[in-house]
């Protein structure tokens, strides 16, 4: 049972024509190059503000953007050329091509999207809870987010229902009592029907399908997140 539900986890992630990110430069990056198979059927990744990694005490360089609207897209390409000459094998021609020609909107970062000031608990909580509105109220059947280890445990955290902690708790507590690791991807279904507040009610490790489903991608950025339904 367990390898026939990996095998149509990976089928819906493959067929995902959605693909979501935070503005952040290394996430869109993961989203172009890490999920590049992805990116040809979505044909554009989306960026959300409300995906952004939290700006802290602890990471106040981390979180800061420098650029905004069709900007982002041309520090993208640029880093991606940086890195393919400094790291051999990280991205061939053909790749880099696809990465220029595949379209980034932007539209909720055409202005800045970052602040100078940290962000509190009651600011990030609202934000996280807007992102999951905006999951709920997205016309894509299944998507494909790539986010940060704090959006992870605010999501995994505050949005789970008691289903899935009941299935899933031993996972559940690994991904919300410390730092997710780099390109962990979770399969999350989102059951709005059941509860608006706490719609997770089933969660998949699915790390291991990775090299499966994105063949010879390169593993870099930080972490994806996939919505299912029911």
């Amino acid at each position: 049972a367990d390898e026939e539900q990996r095998a149509a986890l990976l089928s819906l992630l493959q067929g995902t024509h959605a693909l979501w990110s935070s503005p952040l430069t290394r996430a869109v990056q993961t989203a172009q190059l890490a999920l590049l198979p992805l990116l040809e059927a979505a044909g554009v990744v989306e960026v959300k503000a409300n995906a952004r990694q939290r700006r802290g005490l602890t990471n106040p360089n981390m979180s800061i953007g420098t650029v905004s609207g069709d900007a982002m897209r041309h520090r993208c390409v640029e880093k991606f050329r940086e890195l393919a000459a400094s790291e051999q094998g990280l991205c061939d021609e053909a790749s880099l091509e696809q990465i220029e020609a595949s379209e980034l909107d932007t539209v909720e970062a055409e202005a800045r999207w970052w602040s100078d000031k940290t962000e509190s608990e009651r600011d990030f909580q609202a934000r996280v809870a807007e992102l999951v509105s905006q999951i709920r109220y997205s016309p894509h059947e299944s998507l494909v987010l790539v986010t940060h280890d704090d959006v992870f445990h605010e999501l995994l955290g505050r949005h789970t229902h008691t289903s899935a902690h009941v299935r899933q708790g031993p996972l559940l507590k690994q991904m919300t009592s410390g730092s997710v690791p780099s390109c962990q991807l979770l399969w999350c279904c989102m059951d709005f029907g059941r509860e608006h507040a706490q719609p997770i009610t089933d969660v998949v490790d699915m790390s291991s399908l990775l090299q499966v489903a994105m063949p010879q991608q390169p593993r870099r950025g930080r972490s994806v997140s996939g919505r299912g339904s029911e």
